[in-house]
């Protein structure tokens, strides 16, 4: 599911101002003890219901309703939300609105109503109306990203992958041209499977293949190679899950299914609630996803995992976002260590004013004095804003870059007294 940390801060803060009322409630939340099923099933069905009236009420906008209270809700009751979401889902719709998540949430729990209408959407044996788009059946199928999912889209780029592509002016480089009538695109199968398009700072993206084939850069190009990574792979799972753990207690492993589900921040949470516990399930995620650098973006499963292991203790992670802090990624790492938090992080923050090796490995950009007095700008101000989040009493809140000097002062002053905020949980 595609849920940043923004969205679970802004879900936690509805929560504990009460804003949402009986109908939905922080139970949405691994609890830390019995799972109120009747509760969520309820969430569902409001959620439906509320969705419903804003079409009526504001006819040709798109309903305010969050589609993130029925994924929520899945991953935390399981089965026992089917009946629920029978109520609200409906075919051809988005799976960032409600009737289109709970289609995808349903398919997820193995319903098979909800897997024959997605694979009828996109073989074309559900009528496609005018308002509807493939582009969106292939983001549920990837969404639902099991095994049976993925078949279903790799097999469908395996039998049309001669025939996805129309050019509109083959002589202009580049130009992937006209999607053919009543095809979905092999480009959009292979980026929602592999996660091509979105960048950090857009929000959470992931894919939910253990070990996808590396990133060509051609829209052909990229749909041969997954073509040909599929009849190789097709044979067995080709899916990361925490399939084995040996937690008894029940939030823990509401925070596993959380994580299947595609709940990134609940890696987090693992570290911070079952501590070394959790090692082997970290060290497994650690090495999922793409591998093209040692360092994932936060914004991924793998990411969260090196992060948890960074809270846990693991120098090799630890010291993996200390260098990410130098490069182009400086606001990645500025994130994770906002995350790692206590006195080490904050010591490396303040240390990342003014660092001599700061892009040290990109002359390109230090030469270049009109633009690098702004990209050190910018560095500057994503470690101010990490370092408020992180201490109890700073010197200046307003996370702005020229606060530096301030707080390069006050850890002189301060470093052996200083108080660290407590790390959050977010699931």
């Amino acid at each position: 599911m595609t849920v940043s940390r923004a969205g679970t801060i802004r879900w936690t803060v509805l929560c504990l101002l009460g804003l949402l009322a009986a109908r939905t409630t922080c139970s949405q939340s691994c609890p830390a003890g019995n799972i109120d099923t009747r509760a969520l099933s309820r969430q569902i069905v409001d959620a439906g219901n509320r969705y419903r009236r804003s079409l009526a009420d504001n006819p040709g906008t798109q309903p305010s309703v969050s589609s993130t209270t029925i994924y929520r809700a899945s991953a935390i009751g399981g089965k026992a939300m089917i009946p629920a979401l029978r109520t609200v889902s409906r075919t051809w719709m988005p799976p960032d609105e409600v009737p289109g998540a709970a289609q995808v949430s349903l398919a997820k729990l193995g319903d098979t109503a909800a897997m024959r209408q997605l694979a009828s959407e996109l073989d074309g044996s559900l009528p496609l109306t005018k308002t509807r788009s493939k582009g969106w059946t292939v983001r549920k199928l990837a969404l639902v990203g099991n095994d049976w999912s993925v078949s279903v889209l790799m097999d469908y780029l395996d039998a049309h992958r001669n025939d996805l592509f129309s050019r509109s002016d083959p002589s202009k480089q580049g130009d992937v041209g006209l999607l053919r009538p009543g095809l979905a695109s092999g480009f959009g199968i292979v980026n929602e499977l592999g996660c091509y398009a979105l960048e950090v700072d857009l929000g959470f993206c992931d894919t939910p293949i253990r070990n996808p084939p590396p990133r060509i850069g051609d829209p052909e190009a990229d749909v041969k190679v997954w073509a040909d990574w599929w009849e190789e792979s097709k044979r067995g799972s080709v899916l990361w899950a925490i399939q084995k753990h040996d937690f008894r207690d029940p939030r823990l492993q509401c925070l596993v299914r959380k994580v299947n589900w595609g709940f990134p921040d609940a890696i987090v949470d693992l570290a911070t609630l079952a501590g070394q516990d959790a090692e082997p399930i970290l060290a497994y995620l650690a090495t999922v996803g793409d591998k093209s650098e040692p360092t994932a973006r936060f914004d991924t499963v793998r990411g969260h995992a090196q992060t948890a292991l960074a809270i846990l203790g693991d120098e090799v992670q630890f010291n993996a976002i200390v260098r990410e802090l130098d490069t182009l990624r400086f606001k990645d790492a500025t994130r994770k260590l906002a995350v790692v938090g206590g006195k080490r992080s904050v010591a490396v923050l303040i240390g990342g004013f003014d660092n001599p090796n700061f892009l040290r490995d990109r002359p390109d950009y230090t030469g270049d004095k009109e633009h690098i007095a702004g990209i050190m700008y910018d560095r500057d101000e994503a470690i101010a804003r990490a370092l408020v989040s992180l201490v109890l009493s700073p010197p200046d809140t307003s996370g702005a870059a020229e606060s530096k000097e301030q707080w390069k002062q006050w850890w002189a002053d301060n470093k052996d007294t200083a108080k660290f905020s407590p790390r959050s949980t977010y699931e």
